[in-house]
């Protein structure tokens, strides 16, 4: 078995609008990804929709 791995990135420039889209509602968008790709995302941005 593989050792799992940790990638941080940013996304840029910073634009909350495209950040709210992204995540989706609840976060939703964020764990169809999860799911879909097999990972776990960790979202520590703070934004206002």
């Amino acid at each position: 078995m593989t050792e799992p791995t940790q990638q941080d990135f940013t996304l840029e420039p910073d634009d909350n609008e495209r950040l709210s889209n992204l995540v989706g509602p609840f976060d939703e968008h964020l764990r169809q990804i999860e799911l879909r790709l097999g990972v776990e995302i960790a979202n520590r941005a703070t934004y206002s929709a």
